[in-house]
């Protein structure tokens, strides 16, 4: 009898430590929430896309909401498998072990109301589960040319006057150095006061994100899920993202547009304003050598893109990007040549902002034009109207532990005259200091608000007191 009692008793210890076991393989982690594909195309339903990880397949894990329920469509689990040698700029190598399953999961929620929802292992038995986090998506467009590469008609939303302004943080190069941890915890203090409508990161996510088998990206993105799950987030990568092609970034981010162009370039609208995504290091990696059919593609696409936005109901139109094509600093000498054919493009359809990230600084190029300082006029609070050409703000001071690269003396740029790097490109120290109009060495993030259809304010925010230390506007 007693003999039969411990057999029974080992037998459900086994059982419940199996269950544990499975549970914990299909526990959901690092949720994150993306610009949904009806901000890029009005005919979609799906306004959200959230995307979580587990150590397994786990097909039964999913989404379950607190409240009202929502239409919604898993749309891949990506097994992110890798075994590979992975470098920055063929240096920093490492030998990279991940396994790891990544899940899209779509969600047609209604803009501008909060919506609560967590992550089980087992969305049908409700087990397993996350904490529950409540979101809210920002306001739709009324621009219908949203859905300019589709064969049908675009259908417009019902959306709601935009009466309030847009505010937007924005921020890159950061990291879960000392450094990078002021700025995330002083970007989590913002949006708890002012509920900030999304955020865009500018590239370079957790230096080096391949290191300790990828936990170090993992660990990175973890630590932004409270920021993360708050409002949607638009990513771009950044140079050090570029492995295998940015595979690896790509697996663990899908925005609009995924499918045709792999985050490379995308677009989407947010209330009055059209933003475009563009991913310049792609275009010309020194690691993975360019394809110029995809150059081709990129550019063809980037112009469709501009063409297509009816400036009458979207009035601004805002770039980003981790690379910029103007900037003050050794490696920006040649970005005006290599991006030239962009500046013709951006300058084109009057686009109104270029923000980045890359340069480990605060940095404000004036309204340029082809290579050259644009016609503009000045306000003495620092309002900028009657621009000829694009305002150009780099946030790339998230805080990391590289930020010594940029944060000490440019002693790169220092070097001799007859050094080629030196150079080697147009845009050079002398024109560069003629197009600079602010330059800051801090920790910080930008705020960008766009008030209505003629005014933009722009905010650089010191990480460490969460007060401004630079602002300027744009004036239609």
């Amino acid at each position: 009898m007693q003999k039969n009692l411990i057999f029974y008793i080992l037998i459900i210890s086994l059982a419940c430590h199996l269950s544990t076991s499975q549970s914990d393989e299909c526990f959901p982690r690092l949720v994150r929430l993306l610009i949904g594909d009806k901000y890029a195309n009005n005919s979609s339903p799906y306004t959200a896309t959230l995307m979580y990880q587990t150590n397994s397949k786990c097909l039964k894990s999913g989404i379950v909401f607190k409240g009202k329920n929502f239409e919604t469509s898993t749309v891949s689990t990506i097994h992110s498998d890798w075994n590979d040698t992975f470098c920055h700029n063929k240096k920093m190598c490492e030998n990279v072990i991940y396994n790891q399953y990544i899940h899209t999961v779509k969600v047609a929620v209604d803009p501008q109301t909060s919506f609560t929802y967590a992550f089980c292992a087992d969305s049908a038995q409700k087990e397993g589960c996350t904490e529950f986090y409540t979101s809210k998506m920002p306001i739709l467009s009324n621009n219908d040319n949203l859905g300019f590469r589709t064969n049908f008609l675009s259908q417009l939303a019902t959306t709601k006057k935009q009466a309030t302004p847009l505010k937007i943080i924005f921020f890159g190069d950061n990291d879960l150095s000392d450094a990078g941890k002021i700025t995330i915890n002083a970007i989590y203090k913002i949006q708890e006061r002012e509920n900030f409508d999304a955020f865009i990161f500018c590239g370079d996510y957790g230096y080096e994100f391949y290191q300790n088998n990828g936990t170090v990206g993992d660990d990175y993105i973890n630590a932004l899920t409270k920021i993360n799950t708050a409002a949607p987030m638009a990513i771009t990568a950044g140079n050090h993202e570029d492995n295998f092609n940015f595979e690896f970034f790509n697996q663990k981010f899908q925005m609009p547009f995924f499918t045709e162009n792999q985050n490379n370039y995308y677009s989407f609208n947010i209330g009055n304003t059209h933003f475009l995504s563009l991913n310049l290091h792609y275009f010309n990696d020194q690691v993975n050598t360019p394809n110029p059919e995809n150059q081709k593609n990129m550019l063809k696409w980037v112009e469709q893109d501009l063409k297509s936005v009816d400036r009458s109901v979207t009035p601004w139109v805002i770039v980003f990007g981790h690379k910029m094509i103007y900037c003050k600093g050794s490696d920006c000498q040649d970005f005006a040549k290599d991006y030239t054919q962009f500046d013709t493009i951006l300058n084109k359809y009057n686009v109104d902002l270029f923000i980045s990230g890359h340069k480990h600084k605060f940095l404000v190029m004036k309204p340029m034009n082809n290579g050259e300082p644009a016609n503009y006029q000045i306000s003495k609070n620092n309002i900028i109207s009657q621009y000829e050409g694009f305002l150009t703000v780099i946030e790339g001071n998230g805080g990391t532990s590289k930020m010594d690269d940029d944060t000490l003396p440019d002693i790169l740029n220092t070097q001799t005259e007859n050094n080629s790097v030196s150079n080697s490109g147009d845009f050079d120290k002398k024109k560069q200091k003629e197009a600079l109009l602010e330059e800051i060495t801090n920790i910080g993030f930008g705020v960008l608000e766009i008030q209505d259809d003629n005014n933009i304010l722009i905010h650089s925010i010191d990480s460490k007191t969460l007060e401004s230390v630079y602002d300027i506007g744009l004036k239609k």
